[in-house]
């Protein structure tokens, strides 16, 4: 009987990779979980570390690379965090605005 080989997603790849990274089960609680050989795991792992510093590289006009991230982006992720937390802490602490009075 012919062996089927199956096609697995960069998602996919990059969830089991992640989690092995992460040292929280071992290989073979993980290779059991998803059905996988654990020398495919690590080889997943392997790539995800090598590959992970080209996250940061940014391409330049002439078509180098740098190190730098989109600072866009940056900005953008930490204003909505900024913006969760401080919903977070008006739920928390029942403060509003309109209770305050600023002016005496």
């Amino acid at each position: 009987m012919k062996r089927v080989h199956r096609k697995h997603s960069a998602d996919f790849k990059s969830k089991v990779a992640i989690e092995a990274l992460k040292e929280q089960k071992t290989l073979a609680q993980i290779s059991e979980q998803y059905a996988l050989h654990a020398n495919q795991i690590s080889d997943w792992k392997k790539v995800l570390l090598e590959g992970s510093s080209s996250l940061f590289e940014k391409e330049t006009a002439k078509g180098k690379t740098s190190t730098a991230i989109d600072l866009d982006a940056y900005q953008a992720m930490h204003t909505k965090q900024a913006q969760t937390y401080i919903k977070d802490w008006t739920s928390i602490t029942s403060f509003t605005t309109t209770s305050v009075n600023i002016n005496p």
